[in-house]
């Protein structure tokens, strides 16, 4: 009787731990659609696409060194200031951190 009880709490500990992996999967494959639309709404500077899939709080570094806000990157993405014909992202990482998600790429 008690292997039984143990055995069944096992399973419904692996159960429970399996439906966790699969909540993140779920965040992360979200994740991954969000950046996917943001890459295209940049290639398209779709301004209100871009608006909408950015948090105010958004700080862009280029790899010069510069830093813009929300507005300034938003405005340099689709004033035609800067175009792009294609965007190719490699190795990306997603990371669930609680309710955000830190998504590096090169």
């Amino acid at each position: 009787m008690m292997r039984t009880l143990i055995r069944s709490t096992i399973v419904v500990t692996l159960l429970g731990a399996a439906s966790v992996l699969v909540a993140q999967s779920g965040d992360e494959a979200a994740v991954a659609q969000a950046v996917e639309a943001f890459r295209n709404a940049t290639l398209k500077a779709d301004r209100a696409q871009c608006t909408a899939l950015t948090a105010e709080q958004l700080s862009y570094g280029h790899s010069g060194g510069r830093v813009e806000n929300t507005t300034q990157f938003i405005d340099g993405a689709t004033s035609g200031q800067s175009t792009w014909t294609f965007i190719t992202l490699t190795d990306q990482t997603i990371t669930m951190v609680d309710n955000d998600a830190i998504v590096r790429h090169t």
